[in-house]
């Protein structure tokens, strides 16, 4: 059985794409914000219909 927290670059050797990393860094950066999806991404120049996808 494979371990699905592989898909982020875990010890199965699975890389991210830059454009991966560059969502994921927004992610994990908006969770800790405390701060609202819009807000995050307007102070951030990002489409807020990007953070859903």
């Amino acid at each position: 059985m494979q371990n699905t927290t592989n898909q982020l670059g875990g010890p199965s050797g699975h890389k991210l794409t830059e454009v991966q990393r560059f969502w994921l860094q927004h992610y994990q950066a908006w969770q800790t914000s405390g701060k609202n999806q819009v807000a995050y991404a307007r102070e951030h120049g990002l489409a807020v219909k990007s953070l859903y996808y």
